[in-house]
């Protein structure tokens, strides 16, 4: 666990969409490396994912909106 309660919101970005999203579980996974952190993560846009913990991006790196529409405008245009 990332030493957050039980009944607080964790947001970060959708990995598909850029969109606000949820982390809505945490969880271990077993590999060939040990156990490995996994996140269960739900957009505002219902794009679903679980994926490793490390490719979260930070609560306070979240952009605003505006900001999320214009870095992926800068993405395609590089």
């Amino acid at each position: 666990m990332s030493g957050r309660d039980d009944h607080s919101l964790e947001l970060t970005q959708c990995p598909e969409c850029d969109a606000l999203a949820e982390v809505l579980a945490r969880f271990t996974l077993a590999s060939t490396e040990g156990l490995v952190e996994h996140v269960r993560v739900t957009c505002l846009n219902k794009h679903g994912f679980v994926m490793p913990a490390e490719r979260l991006v930070p609560e306070r790196l979240v952009a605003e909106p505006s900001q999320r529409h214009q870095a992926r405008a800068r993405r395609r245009r590089d």
